[in-house]
């Protein structure tokens, strides 16, 4: 965590405060599905690609960006509310343009043998 709270120290603040609404989520986040696809040998080698991007936000944009993830935006308005005034009071103190860094990650797992039909 204190790698990603050096390298990425807006998305470390503003999860500390969305931590707990961000619960039903975590688990998702953390799931490693390489074991899986390893073990079920239907799969050749694993390939990764991932593309790093800077989006520069105003205050505004980045309460609002915080706000539309579905774990905050499920709540009604005074839940929300009670959330996003840390993430406004942060951004505020950040000042404008606050970088938000984002990372996309993807694998590409290729069948080895098409027609092989996999059992459920």
């Amino acid at each position: 965590m204190e790698l990603a709270r050096t390298r990425r120290p807006v998305q470390a603040a503003w999860g500390e405060i969305v931590c707990e609404a961000k619960g039903s989520v975590l688990e998702r986040e953390t799931l490693d599905e390489r074991v899986e696809i390893a073990r079920s040998r239907l799969f050749g080698p694993l390939e990764e690609h991932e593309h790093r991007w800077v989006q520069q936000l105003a205050i505004d944009e980045f309460v609002g960006l915080v706000g539309s993830r579905s774990y905050v935006a499920r709540f009604d308005d005074p839940e929300r509310a009670r959330i996003l005034s840390p993430v406004r009071a942060l951004a505020e103190r950040l000042g404008e343009p606050i970088p938000f860094r984002y990372v996309a990650c993807v694998q590409v797992a290729r069948r080895l043998d098409p027609g092989v039909p996999v059992s459920r």
